[in-house]
């Protein structure tokens, strides 16, 4: 009888200290907080910043038996960070599970991927979102919710918010910053394609290098950057390279002063874009369209089969030969987005706290 009740009571201890360290009221973010690429990443310490006091939790498949618990003081609702998240195929058992506890999506500048052409799929989808609040990323994502039978508002990339960071850009250091990229193998289309990006990226260098411009490459994600840094020790002309490691300061401070920023990254070339300084994309994938889509001046989307290096060249230089009056103008007109997500942001966060 004594050891039965021994161990009664320290089931009971354990359970209060499980209780006791659950997390009361969070809201489940979906989305890539810690993947080690600068986009996805600041991304969800924007929303950490912007959607206070909501307490934002990203591991809750860790959680176990004391999800539940957790989820006791919440208001219904999870949200879907920033990033192409929607219609994929490796979130949809989280929306599923979210759905199943009876909570309801909010898009913050949400981006989608192809939307499944199987109607069954999107007949699936559309009874996961139908309930959705927010705003997506861009029209094209739009389009995917109106192919499904849903409307949906278009508030663009909440990377836009770093623009409020800041009065102004009117300045401009002597040097052009270049971001690469390589996908891994395992997709052999989209890592063949970045291998050609790469030569071109590698030409510019050289030639940019000869007109006596000083070339800066910043590496943002933690997966590429070893074979990134293979590629950099094969080139002939000497560059300044840096590489991310989880602190987005160093970062801002180099595009924001930077003259230009060439970039394979979607989100890298956002911030930039977003801080004033001339930017162009070495990509043309729907989802730096849809991106961009806000933009009333859109930058470049140098698509590798459609250009050639000696064009990418004369855009490239063309951008260092920017005006500041330009840059200046660039930045106000993201100013004016950035204030939207900021209000859209606060009645945001009203519905995850109540």
């Amino acid at each position: 009888m004594y050891k039965i009740g021994n161990t009664m009571c320290r089931l009971f201890r354990s359970s209060m200290l499980s209780l006791k360290d659950a997390v009361y009221g969070f809201t489940p973010y979906v989305g890539y907080p810690k993947n080690g690429n600068i986009g996805d990443e600041h991304l969800y310490h924007l929303a950490l910043r912007y959607l206070k006091p909501a307490n934002l939790i990203y591991d809750m498949f860790t959680r176990g038996r004391l999800l539940k618990v957790s989820l006791l003081g919440s208001k219904g609702y999870y949200l879907v960070g920033g990033g192409s998240l929607i219609f994929g195929k490796d979130f949809i058992s989280k929306f599923e599970r979210l759905s199943s506890l009876g909570f309801s999506p909010i898009f913050w500048g949400t981006g989608s991927r192809e939307l499944p052409t199987d109607q069954n799929q999107q007949k699936h989808w559309n009874s996961l979102l139908k309930e959705a609040q927010g705003g997506v990323r861009g029209v094209l994502t739009q389009q995917c919710f109106q192919k499904i039978g849903l409307n949906v508002e278009v508030i663009g990339d909440t990377g836009f918010l770093i623009n409020l960071d800041f009065d102004t850009n009117d300045f401009a250091e002597d040097y052009v910053v270049i971001i690469p990229r390589l996908i891994p193998f395992r997709n052999a289309l989209l890592h063949a394609l970045d291998l050609k990006r790469l030569d071109y990226l590698k030409d510019l260098v050289d030639k940019l290098a000869s007109l006596g411009v000083k070339i800066v490459v910043y590496l943002p994600c933690m997966e590429d950057a070893p074979d990134l840094q293979l590629w950099l020790s094969t080139m002939k002309t000497i560059v300044h390279i840096q590489v991310y490691n989880g602190e987005i300061d160093p970062f801002i401070k180099l595009v924001r002063g930077a003259k230009a920023v060439v970039s394979m990254r979607l989100h890298p070339g956002i911030f930039a874009y977003a801080l004033g300084t001339p930017t162009a994309f070495i990509e043309a994938r729907d989802k730096y369209f849809d991106a961009i889509s806000i933009l009333s001046d859109k930058p470049a989307m140098m698509d590798v089969n459609k250009f050639s290096k000696e064009e990418l060249l004369k855009h490239v230089v063309d951008l260092l030969q920017e005006d500041l009056e330009m840059r200046k103008e660039r930045f106000r007109s993201v100013r004016t987005i950035a204030l939207n997500q900021l209000e859209r942001s606060k009645k945001i966060a009203s519905l995850l706290v109540g």
